[in-house]
């Protein structure tokens, strides 16, 4: 029970720096974002593959999915969003994301 309400707490307190623009006390916000876009983009890109925008239930869309082009296609919606999250956010400048885009390739 203490696990849960340190949690729910931590949660409120993230929320309330969020509300107040005071992300400086949870430097690693933009870490937990990219992740949860990551993810969010991923799921999204394999219930595409497997035809749930085409009119197949969830599970049919999960079961007859393409993973590697649903990954793949997530992943770079995801690569996407996240550089133009992090340069809104200036967090890094757009040369800088190309270039650790290009290291990240090597």
């Amino acid at each position: 029970m203490k696990t849960f309400i340190s949690i729910a707490l931590s949660a409120i307190f993230i929320l309330a720096d969020l509300l107040a623009g005071n992300l400086a006390l949870f430097p690693t916000f933009t870490v937990y974002c990219a992740v949860v876009l990551l993810i969010a983009f991923c799921v999204i890109g394999m219930l595409y593959t497997g035809g749930l925008f085409e009119g197949a239930s969830i599970i049919d869309a999960f079961a007859d999915c393409d993973a590697s082009v649903g990954l793949s296609l997530g992943s770079l919606g995801a690569l996407i969003v996240i550089i133009f999250y992090y340069m809104a956010r200036r967090v890094l400048k757009f040369t800088e994301c190309m270039s650790s885009l290009v290291s990240g390739f090597k």
